[in-house]
């Protein structure tokens, strides 16, 4: 984690979705340029590429091509970035292998696909690495998460019961550290933030504070959630802190990927917001019957 993070200087990085922030976009630029010059056709990429981005071809290409990249034009978008590496995987997946390797037939890249596999390989380290919303998958470019789940994320990180949120922030601090995250500490405290307010329900503590004993009794607290959600979560649970489960560390979880993370902050948030939902009308008094039939 960076300084400025770690000491509550600068917040914590969100997941990149209808954004793009410099570091992200100087490194992609980065990619971008060094293949395109490893391509020996610059020039006539340049051309294709201010074409495509609406110019006057002919005088400058590169320089336009490179300024909306970096966003340092007028009618530059945040997406620039992305749609101008995406129209640089369309050109030369679509060249006659023949007109590819007249160029760029040497060692270790002798196929346009070799070519474009390794680009698409260093891309996706910087997307992951700086935590972009993006991935690139067969040369083009896909959501990996939604804005819908990113508020989830959001709602999550307001709940008005402090160790809800505070597993949650530290979840989402540890999924997004861009110098080391850390996967299998952000899955422990995605379940705990569940686990809390599971608590905050029922409220259970001391040993009967765990979620596996908690969602049971969800119901008797007012709080009614379909049986296959109750055991989805608890199948979860379990995944998390049998024996050999992530929360109790006796074994290296060394396969723990990115999206294992992912996908466990956003479907703990959205279950906590949930939560949450039913559990409001508990609080105002409105009883327990509308929340039966939410």
């Amino acid at each position: 984690m960076n300084f400025s993070e770690e000491f509550g200087f600068a917040p914590a990085k969100e997941i990149q979705v209808t954004d793009l922030d410099a570091k992200t976009r100087n490194r992609l630029f980065n990619i971008f340029h060094s293949s395109v010059e490893r391509t020996g056709q610059s020039g006539y990429i340049y051309e294709y590429l201010s074409d495509k981005l609406g110019y006057v071809i002919g005088f400058r290409d590169s320089d336009k091509v490179k300024k909306r990249f970096l966003n340092q034009t007028d009618d530059s978008n945040w997406y620039d970035a992305y749609d101008i590496i995406t129209f640089f995987f369309e050109l030369i997946f679509h060249m006659n292998e023949y007109q590819f390797l007249e160029y760029y037939g040497r060692a270790p890249f002798n196929t346009k696909y070799s070519f474009l596999e390794n680009v698409e390989k260093q891309i996706n380290q910087v997307l992951e690495g700086e935590k972009s919303g993006y991935r690139m998958v067969k040369y083009r470019l896909v959501a990996i998460t939604g804005e819908e789940e990113i508020q989830s994320i959001k709602d999550s990180l307001s709940n008005p019961f402090g160790a809800v949120s505070t597993h949650m922030q530290k979840a989402l601090e540890l999924y997004s550290d861009r110098d080391n995250p850390d996967y299998v500490n952000s899955i422990k405290e995605s379940i705990s933030a569940v686990e809390s307010m599971c608590c905050v329900i029922t409220g259970a503590k001391g040993k009967q504070a765990t979620l596996g004993q908690t969602i049971k009794k969800l119901e008797e607290n007012g709080v009614t959630i379909h049986p296959s959600q109750q055991k989805a979560f608890s199948e979860l649970y379990g995944f998390t802190n049998d024996a050999g489960g992530i929360r109790h560390g006796k074994k290296e979880y060394t396969n723990i990927l990115s999206e294992d993370a992912l996908y466990m902050l956003v479907t703990c948030s959205a279950f906590i917001n949930y939560l949450k939902v039913k559990y409001e009308p508990l609080l105002s008094g409105t009883g327990a019957e509308n929340n039966a039939d939410a």
